[in-house]
């Protein structure tokens, strides 16, 4: 493992060219306040709740190469992959493929949560929860926050209401939350399971959204005992997720039903109740394998006719060759999607 993070430290010294902020955000970025002591009190508070697991969080950028050291060493020679079951003549190649996939989220800035083994753990705590994130680079402004999650051109974004951007602290938090249920997930519920189907990952990924967003989007709602105009926001958000031909995180229909749920009953759930709440919606919203490639290949074809198709689309449109596509199904999520930004526009009832 050692030998891994190390070579990989030194593709990173080739790759500092990743690390520039969008320029088109930055004259909107001010005095780049990261928010350190709000990430250091999140994980602070998820190491009183669950101390069986070391929360780590690295932000990347200058700091990258300083990190990957720090993480090899807590995860010692011989660590394990929780999030994948796997054989253990794997073992090895799963952690250098995990290795590889921090470092290239910590370049490009992007969020992600992985749940590690360590082999003879430098204290008690073996379980590491290692999660990407970097207020700095993402959430500077309400602006930046809201620029990264849809994806949309900056003009555009500037020409909404103001109330319908996401506040940048806010936003932090529930990043943490979010990234956070997934360490959970593969510690109290199970690692991904082995398939030989080609999109298996995704399609666990398509369900495991759902449960994260429930989970930090309670945990905000709790924080606050009601639902705020960041929870509406952030559910706008997500039902617009196919106008920037992202269909794994359309999770409208699970944060549909968190918040059917009273203020009230949430503020009374401990951390495990939010938990537990999470993955029974989860359950509740679950589709076979056969279901999601069917609703896959209908967001593929409603993604290309709202205008949003991109190349990285092109891998599953082929994976999904031949997949009969819902036509019904393909209407509703054009009609939805259009009604979310008609909304987020500030022109609700209205379509684009």
């Amino acid at each position: 493992m050692r030998h891994t993070l190390f070579s990989i430290l030194v593709l990173f010294s080739f790759s500092t060219s990743c690390l520039a902020h969008d320029k088109d955000v930055g004259p909107d970025i001010g005095t780049q306040d990261c928010h350190s002591s709000l990430v250091e009190a999140k994980r602070d508070y998820y190491h009183r709740v669950y101390p069986d697991i070391l929360f780590v969080i690295l932000k990347g950028g200058v700091e990258t190469t300083e990190e990957m050291m720090v993480l090899d060493t807590l995860l010692g020679p011989e660590p394990m992959s929780m999030d994948y079951e796997h054989p253990e003549d794997l073992r090895e190649e799963l952690m250098d493929v995990s290795a590889q996939r921090i470092l290239l989220l910590l370049q490009h800035r992007l969020p992600s949560a992985a749940l590690f083994k360590a082999d003879n753990p430098l204290g008690w705590q073996e379980n590491i929860c290692t999660i990407t994130f970097d207020p700095c680079a993402m959430a500077s402004s309400d602006l930046a926050v809201t620029a990264f999650l849809l994806d949309f051109p900056i003009e555009k974004i500037r020409k909404i209401p103001a109330k319908h951007r996401l506040d940048k602290k806010d936003y932090i938090e529930l990043t943490i939350d979010h990234e956070v249920y997934h360490c959970l997930k593969s510690m109290y519920v199970g690692p991904q399971t082995m398939s030989s189907h080609r999109l298996w990952g995704e399609y666990n990924h398509y369900l495991n959204e759902k449960a994260a967003d429930v989970f930090a989007l309670a945990m905000h709602i709790r924080k606050y005992k009601r639902v705020t105009q960041f929870a509406k926001n952030y559910r706008l958000i997500r039902g617009m997720a196919l106008l920037n031909a992202d269909p794994n995180h359309h999770t409208d229909d699970a944060l549909k039903q968190l918040l059917e749920i009273p203020a009230s009953e949430l503020e009374k759930m401990t951390d495990a109740e939010v938990f537990d709440l999470a993955n029974s919606i989860k359950d509740d919203l679950t589709i076979s394998y056969d279901e999601y490639l069917g609703y896959l290949a209908a967001a593929i074809k409603a993604i290309k006719i709202l205008g949003s198709e991109t190349h990285e689309l092109d891998e599953l449109k082929a994976k999904v060759k031949g997949v009969k596509v819902d036509l019904g199904l393909v209407q509703k999520l054009i009609e939805s999607s259009r009604l979310y930004f008609a909304e987020w526009q500030g022109e609700k009832g209205q379509q684009e």
